[in-house]
């Protein structure tokens, strides 16, 4: 018996033994193919972006011909096209950069490198909000909070909000006191809400500079009809400016005064300061990037400068 049960045993540890050298080869495999597969995408990965970096390098030089043109056509606009590369493809959509209102605007750069209020823009985003449904006095204070998480000083200017506010939230945080790099950073403002945010977002945007939002009637869309008609007298609806784009030439404009003389706006003038803000050329670039490689895919928005010569890239982000 006492054989019988050595034997016994010795068969149960070499079955153990089996299984747990099973598992082991098992999970050996598990890793070495998990190294296998972040080795191909990080491989992948580094492709696809110099695949991108290289359509970018063509998409400035188109953007040198275009601005270096004298056509104000903006068909190019949203224009999609598909190139092929070995192994995959990179699909590349351009639109205008600067048909938005610029947050960064809401200031004024002072030779220190402080920043300031800048009335003029002021106004114009409380009338955007306005046209989005917002409440005269709720935008007036939108409008100024925006301008407090930016601005330097720790003033909070009328219905806005500073430090002092936002320190008291059960989640407290301070204002920023610089120009935003992303207008997702908007959403930290006191006053906006996620609907508001998602209803406002398509109109907005943070360029690089302070300079009141230059519009280029060439390429807006009538959806973006309420940024011009933020800059005209309050008499002026975003449905006249909707028609007066929708009647576009197919040749575009060939001035401000053109675009101001459609039966639809009655000759409406911009005041002041805003009458420079109707342009027919495009300033900034927008580039979409979808580089596709094998089964794996990266997308791209890069913001371009198309007022230097040669047009420069300013900024890239990776992903939605």
């Amino acid at each position: 018996m006492k054989a019988g049960n050595d034997k016994g045993a010795a068969l149960l540890t070499v079955l153990l033994l089996v299984a747990v050298m099973s598992a082991l080869i098992a999970v050996s495999f598990d890793r070495v193919s998990l190294a296998i597969h972040r080795e191909r995408n990080r491989s992948s990965s580094d492709e696809v972006r110099l695949n991108l970096i290289s359509a970018e390098a063509i998409a400035i030089s188109r953007i040198d011909q275009l601005t270096a043109s004298n056509s104000r056509s903006g068909e190019w606009q949203g224009r999609s096209i598909t190139v092929p590369v070995p192994s995959g493809t990179i699909r590349a959509r351009l639109r205008d950069g600067g048909n938005c209102f610029n947050l960064n605007a809401l200031v004024s750069p002072l030779p220190d490198g402080r920043y300031v209020a800048q009335p003029a823009a002021i106004v114009q985003f409380a009338r955007l909000l306005q046209l989005s449904g917002m409440a005269a006095g709720n935008a007036a204070s939108l409008a100024h909070a925006s301008t407090d998480w930016i601005d330097s000083d720790g003033i909070a200017l009328p219905g806005g909000a500073e430090d002092s506010y936002y320190t008291r939230l059960a989640n407290g945080y301070r204002t920023a006191n610089r120009i935003m790099v992303d207008k997702s950073e908007w959403r930290a403002v006191a006053g906006v809400t996620a609907d508001l945010y998602n209803q406002i977002a398509p109109l907005l945007c943070a360029l690089p500079d302070q300079k009141l939002p230059g519009y280029n009637i060439n390429t807006l869309s009538p959806g973006q009809s309420p940024l011009i008609a933020a800059i005209l007298p309050a008499s002026v609806s975003a449905e006249q400016v909707r028609i007066a784009l929708a009647n576009r030439p197919a040749g575009g404009f060939d001035s401000a005064q053109a675009f101001l003389s459609q039966p639809s706006l009655r000759g409406a003038l911009p005041p002041g300061e805003a009458s420079i803000q109707l342009q027919t050329r495009s300033s900034w670039f927008q580039l979409e990037l979808l580089g596709s490689l094998s089964d794996f895919s990266l997308s791209e928005t890069a913001l371009i400068d198309g007022r230097l010569r040669p047009a420069r890239l300013v900024r890239r982000s990776y992903g939605e």
